[in-house]
């Protein structure tokens, strides 16, 4: 009998003696996806990235451990497309994190753009809210004047995942005539909202 025979399918797959086109696919794909999925919302970003990691960078890894000199001697050319593309899930670690919470960002900036630029006859009483990341959290009113001056801000940031936890990436401030600014940290905010009396 074929010893060969006798292994599964899927682990003649997973440690042929050279890399495969299928091979090549599976991590192009598993990069791809994160992308795909953040073009309908931010929503659906991080797990998209999640399984990205497992699968394109898990595969990098082990065969990079387990396939990478013999792969490179079989077909040198191959090899490095595959775990190249592979292994470069990993760094949607880094990347999508900050792409998701630049999008939940530009949801919250769009709605407190719209509030602010509607009549205040037909503006609902309660500013906006926004996904920070921690959960919905309402914008803050200031009744400052002029069109430069601050009508809305975040009380709290917007943060974003990371291996260590979610982190604070920056505020919003959005002035009266509609412009927005993102601030990296609440001193600059503070700085910025100074003699801005604010609407309880």
């Amino acid at each position: 009998m074929d010893p060969a025979a006798e292994v599964p399918e899927w682990q003649q797959w997973l440690l042929a003696e050279r890399p495969r086109l299928s091979h090549f696919l599976v991590g192009a794909a598993a990069l791809l996806l994160p992308a795909g999925a953040g073009i309908l919302g931010p929503d659906g970003i991080l797990p998209a990235m999640g399984v990205a990691a497992v699968i394109g960078g898990g595969l990098g890894v082990g065969w990079s451990l387990a396939c990478g000199w013999r792969w490179l001697r079989a077909a040198p050319v191959m090899t490095i497309g595959v775990l190249s593309m592979s292994l470069a899930c990993l760094g949607h670690l880094l990347v999508m994190p900050r792409w998701e919470v630049l999008l939940r960002a530009n949801a919250a900036i769009a709605e407190a753009r719209a509030w602010a630029q509607d009549s205040p006859e037909n503006r609902t009483t309660l500013p906006p809210s926004y996904d920070s990341g921690d959960g919905p959290t309402r914008f803050m009113l200031t009744s400052g004047d002029g069109p430069r001056a601050v009508l809305l801000f975040t009380p709290r940031a917007l943060t974003r995942w990371s291996p260590l936890g979610r982190v604070e990436s920056f505020f919003i401030v959005v002035h009266r005539d509609g412009s927005a600014q993102l601030l990296h940290t609440s001193a600059e905010r503070d700085a910025l909202l100074a003699g801005a009396p604010l609407i309880p």
